[in-house]
């Protein structure tokens, strides 16, 4: 037997324990491991827990294929203190711009 049935176990089961809320990242690995073709299963459960982990690490999975706006909340999740030195360095050039105004 070929050993993508038990990732369509494992993807199924997965599935069924998400509540309906779940993030499209964690519905995309559950619909990719239990999908009906073999050939577009993950190849093993190792690699189900490394997108699972991609996913728990704030990284992009490959079983989802991202909105920009997902991309843009992972990046500002991810950069915290470079945006809000950002904000800060735009808020001084924009009281500077209109103190010199007036």
């Amino acid at each position: 037997a070929d050993h993508r049935v038990d990732i369509y176990s494992l993807g199924a089961l997965f599935a069924a324990c998400l509540p309906a809320d779940a993030p499209r990242a964690l519905r995309a690995i559950a619909a990719k491991a239990a999908s009906e073709r073999p050939e577009d299963r993950y190849e093993s459960a190792d690699e189900v827990n490394r997108e699972i982990s991609r996913y728990l690490d704030g990284e992009a999975v490959r079983a989802h294929r991202e909105s920009w706006a997902e991309q843009l909340t992972r990046f500002a999740a991810r950069n915290k203190t470079l945006l809000l030195l950002l904000a800060a360095y735009l808020a001084v050039r924009i009281f500077l711009f209109f103190l010199r105004r007036a």
